[in-house]
Parts: structure tokens; sequence; C-alpha cells
């Protein structure tokens, strides 16, 4: 699990990510990304009820996103001082956890390497 101090909780901060916030685009994720001022590093998954039908899968996707956030988080794989929304897509129920990760790793490059310019990641 993520740390408290590492979570989007209110509606008003996904909100402000949505309108704000740039997105990277890929197969099975999108990322929104926006800066804060808080020194840390915040994340929200969105798993839209309408692609996944269970909430048993829902909550498992989420889980393996948190997973693969932590240890980001932990290696410092991630930008500091920003908020990440991490958007589900349909086909991402198929994927393991290693190709959940490896989509992770392909958007969070795009965004480090110039990430204001790229919008579609290529899988």
């Amino acid at each position: 699990m993520l740390a408290r101090q590492n979570r989007l909780r209110q509606n008003k901060d996904f909100s402000w990510v949505f309108k704000v916030g740039r997105r990277v685009k890929g197969e099975v994720l999108d990322l929104k990304i926006i800066n804060n001022n808080l020194g840390i590093n915040r994340f929200g998954f969105i798993i839209a009820k309408n692609l996944f039908k269970t909430a048993v899968l829902r909550n498992k996707l989420k889980r393996r996103l948190r997973e693969i956030m932590k240890k980001k988080l932990k290696n410092k794989e991630v930008g500091k001082s920003q908020d990440i929304v991490v958007i589900a897509k349909k086909g991402m129920q198929e994927k393991s956890f290693s190709e959940l990760e490896k989509a992770v790793d392909k958007l969070l490059s795009i965004r480090g390497e110039n990430w204001e310019n790229k919008t579609k990641a290529d899988f």
C-alpha cells in the first residue's frame, strides 16, 4: 500500500490534475501529470466501472498499480513533486504484472525525456 502522503484522496485534487495536468497516452494506461509544490509525489488511480464490471477485478488492478508505483517511489524512478493520476484502459486485465510494469516504465520515460510534446506511447 502506498503511504497516505503519497495518495491523491480528495475530489478537488483529482479535478485539478484533470483540469491542468498533461496527458501521456499508452496502450493500456494513460497518465495525467501535474507538478505540485508539496515536495512529494502523489498518485491516484481510476479504474472505470463501465470497462471493468466487477469490484473484484477493479480492486485487483488498483492493487497492481499501487504496488508498481510503490516500487517506482522506492527506487526513485519518478520525478519529484508531482501529482500523477493513472487511468486504466480496456485490455489492461489481460496484461501480467510485469507487462503492466513495462507499460508504466514506458510512460514515465516519455514523461521524463520531454513529456510536454509527447502524447502517444508506441507499444
